[in-house]
């Protein structure tokens, strides 16, 4: 009896809002988190900080540790489809 709600009901103002938000901002937050994901693989792969003591020196290494990155995920793509072409050519040798 005159208690407010713990949750605001569907259809009123605020959650129209919220709803347009989400839809105007969704692919940006999708593409947003594609970035963050891809920062959170480098610091994983090569640690978060660079020790050096010039800032061009650290450019290079991380252009570097990138390259690598790059080379190894290439590497890794190529291994696969060459296994599973393998494997698709062998069975249908049988």
């Amino acid at each position: 009896m005159g208690e407010r709600p713990a949750c605001r009901q569907a259809g009123t103002q605020f959650s129209q809002t919220v709803v347009e938000y989400y839809e105007k901002y969704n692919t940006l937050y999708k593409k947003r988190n594609l970035i963050e994901n891809t920062f959170a693989k480098i610091k994983l792969s090569f640690g978060d900080k660079e020790n050096t003591k010039s800032p061009n020196l650290a450019k290079k290494f991380i252009l570097m540790k990138l390259l690598l990155l790059n080379f190894a995920t290439f590497l890794a793509l190529f291994i696969f489809l060459l296994f599973i072409f393998q494997t698709l050519s062998y069975s249908m040798q049988c």
